[in-house]
């Protein structure tokens, strides 16, 4: 009860509504394509790495993860994918999943330094010929 007297009434309140979480990089994808998006997943790397997913979404829309929610580690690789309906990529019954390449500008690897970044894939072209470009 001490405690609480040394401290002002006032920094308890600013710290009642600071955010506890950090900027940290993010994922985004833009739907320019003739079709439905299913989900856009990241997933780390590695046995058992874990991964978080979107509702799905139309043309026009953006969706967005945090590294930090999936979470992906400092210094660990991710996969960006997005699943259609049908199409041109790897395809198991109706459901075909797609993959977001890395660059020279986006290795996807999730590092410090890359603090508050936000990568932007735009999804192009019909199911069967779906390409992802970082932006």
């Amino acid at each position: 009860m001490k405690l609480l007297k040394l401290i002002p009434a006032a920094a308890i309140a600013l710290t009642a509504f600071m955010s506890l979480e950090g900027k940290t990089e993010q994922v985004c994808m833009y739907n320019n394509a003739s079709y439905v998006v299913d989900e856009l997943v990241v997933s780390g790397l590695g046995s058992g790495a874990a991964s978080k997913n979107t509702s799905s979404f139309s043309l026009g829309i953006t969706k967005c993860i945090k590294l930090g929610d999936v979470p992906v580690p400092y210094g660990s690789g991710y996969t960006v994918k997005y699943n259609i309906e049908a199409g041109s990529c790897d395809c198991y019954g109706t459901n075909c999943v797609c993959t977001c390449e890395s660059d020279s500008r986006n290795n996807q690897v999730h590092n410090s330094s890359n603090s508050g970044k936000t990568w932007t894939y735009e999804i192009t072209g019909t199911s069967m010929n779906s390409r992802c470009n970082l932006q």
